[in-house]
């Protein structure tokens, strides 16, 4: 009985009290205005590299380089809220949803190789990881999908957005999303 009891203590603090290796990074503080291109430039320059323009993208390539992803990353990480709420709602939602995708992105090529983003949680789901860096926290992609993009935004372009996600995830089109395009 004390067996049972001790595994079931375990497997408990491993569902509930262990963090994922890609959680392991702290947050990036967003403490202060900074410079922002709302034609996410950097991002359209790492999908240049990296899509093949019909939704294929190279994962190895961005293990091997993956300094310029983290660079974009960080820099979206570092907009504070404030400055964030300031922006029109086109602006908001093509920024929310290329953190979306660059963070998938970063977290497939940390993992790769692997078949499907869906491997990469373990016990947890890969939705419910704390791994995207935004306003001075850390949050997890649901977190960033359904109170962010879909509660917040509330627009069906970025429903249709997305609703593609598992596209997006394996593949993407080459440029980044900007506000013209909605």
């Amino acid at each position: 009985m004390k067996d049972r009891a001790f595994i079931g203590v375990i497997a408990l603090l491993l569902v509930l009290g262990c963090e994922h290796e890609a959680e392991s990074e702290l947050p990036i503080p967003a403490d202060k205005m900074v410079k922002f291109s709302h034609a996410h430039t950097k991002l359209a320059e790492i999908l240049t590299q990296v899509s093949n323009g019909l939704g294929g993208v190279d994962y190895q390539w961005l293990q091997k380089n993956p300094d310029e992803l983290k660079d974009y990353l960080k820099l979206t990480a570092s907009v504070p809220l404030s400055q964030y709420d300031m922006w029109t709602k086109p602006e908001r939602m093509a920024f929310l949803l290329n953190v979306y995708n660059a963070a998938t992105m970063k977290l497939v090529s940390d993992h790769y190789p692997v078949s499907s983003i869906k491997d990469i949680g373990g016990i947890r789901s890969v939705w419910d990881l704390k791994v995207v860096s935004l306003f001075g926290q850390k949050i997890t992609l649901s977190h960033l999908e359904h109170e962010m993009i879909r509660k917040e935004l509330q627009s069906p372009s970025a429903q249709l957005c997305i609703g593609m996600r598992f596209k997006w995830v394996s593949g993407l089109t080459q440029g980044a999303l900007h506000c013209k395009k909605y």
